[in-house]
């Protein structure tokens, strides 16, 4: 039922081996809001357990997709329902466990003061674990190369554990966003930066998933690598025409 408080969308894909165990620990603490859960029909039975857990709890919200149609436009179906229904903010979190509930309440607790909260890998006292050496290079120059050449103060831009405000994804046109992986994540915190929202990163420790399989591919990597020189070009434009 929605309320004055806040909305944690959860994008699945195959996440029943995760999904009941996230929901509970999310709905144990100390914090007032509701779980969306954003299902592209998983073929797992992940939508089947989430409808048996509904009938346990109220909190508990189900959108079910029709096929495997992308992590970006899940978050924007979600935050459409954010700013239909009045939730004061909206909180991106994987179904994985790599995003530790344990997190929450401050991050939730720090919007008081700001518009966007990010999870941070990539500042003092954040990190990763179980990611090989390899992975852990290509993370990390990545989010450099991002950085650099958006010329933004964010350090993590793929970072997908966020509690944002509702009145700042009010003043952004979520039609425009057209990322879906790691770029649709780049694109946001971007699009808000552009928007003067006023940003702060939490660290984090990321854990890599232990059960179930990791959904990146070469294709989300090449977009995220593109993604960063198209909102150049685009925000590059804006400033001309305004």
């Amino acid at each position: 039922m929605p309320n004055q408080e806040g909305l944690i969308i959860i994008p699945t894909y195959n996440e029943r081996d995760n999904i009941a165990k996230l929901i509970e620990q999310i709905l144990c603490l100390p914090i007032l809001v509701d779980i969306l859960i954003v299902d592209d029909n998983s073929p797992d039975g992940t939508s089947g357990i989430v409808e048996e857990l509904q009938k346990q709890n109220p909190r508990l919200r189900l959108l079910k997709r029709s096929g495997k149609l992308g992590l970006g436009t899940a978050y924007i179906e979600g935050f459409k329902i954010t700013l239909q229904q009045n939730y004061q903010f909206v909180v991106t979190m994987d179904a994985d466990f790599s995003h530790d509930p344990k997190y929450l309440p401050e991050f939730i607790a720090d919007l008081a003061d700001h518009d966007l909260i990010i999870g941070s890998r990539y500042i003092k006292n954040g990190g990763v674990k179980n990611w090989p050496l390899k992975r852990r290079f290509l993370s990390r120059m990545g989010n450099f190369y991002a950085k650099t050449i958006l010329n933004t103060t964010i350090n993590d831009n793929t970072a997908g554990f966020m509690a944002i405000k509702t009145n700042a994804l009010q003043k952004i046109d979520l039609n425009r966003i057209n990322g879906k992986g790691y770029a649709f994540l780049m694109e946001l915190k971007y699009t808000l930066f552009k928007n003067k929202a006023k940003i702060k990163e939490l660290p984090i420790i990321f854990v890599e998933r232990i059960l179930g399989k990791s959904k990146i591919s070469s294709n989300i990597i090449k977009e995220g690598l593109i993604m960063p020189w198209l909102l150049k070009i685009q925000y590059g434009k804006n400033k001309k025409n305004a």
